[in-house]
């Protein structure tokens, strides 16, 4: 989900443009963006790691020919530029589409995303803390609410 959509609740179209570089991301890389996984480590985090140290063609799933690998290289940096971590940093839909079929346009280069990751605190990055899978928050008990003014609600499936 997007930052702005779990922080404020704002759903926008460039919420959209989010969940599409998350898609981008995870068919490339061949790889689940994981909320529960052992390791605790986001594909988008895995990914711009692999960026940031110029090695992006490792994260590219290895079931994709070599002869491909640069432009699946292409694919996940438009992938991580629609993952920015502020809606108006976001490339609009049609920009997106003209880097996809436009192989001439350059594309820009990313600035960090926001990772939805419980074990990383990145000071200078907006960061949002979740919970692991299957837990509940401290103050979460069966027979009290909360000591505060907060109300919570339990989402449970039907």
């Amino acid at each position: 989900m997007a930052p702005e959509y779990v922080v404020r609740g704002q759903l926008t179209e460039k919420a959209d443009v989010y969940s599409f570089g998350v898609l981008v991301t995870e068919v490339i890389s061949g790889k689940r963006n994981k909320f529960c996984s052992q390791d605790s480590v986001f594909i988008l985090h895995k990914v711009w790691n692999h960026y940031d140290a110029d090695k992006l063609c490792d994260a590219v799933d290895p079931a994709i020919e070599d002869n491909f690998r640069e432009k699946a290289s292409r694919l996940l940096q438009i992938g991580l530029l629609c993952v920015q971590a502020s809606a108006e940093t976001r490339p609009s839909m049609s920009t997106v589409v003209k880097w996809l079929t436009e192989e001439s346009h350059e594309i820009p280069e990313p600035t960090q995303p926001p990772f939805l990751n419980p074990s990383s605190s990145l000071e200078g990055s907006q960061s949002i803390s979740v919970a692991p899978c299957n837990s509940q928050p401290e103050s979460y008990s069966q027979s009290s609410g909360s000591g505060n003014s907060l109300t919570q609600s339990i989402i449970e499936p039907r």
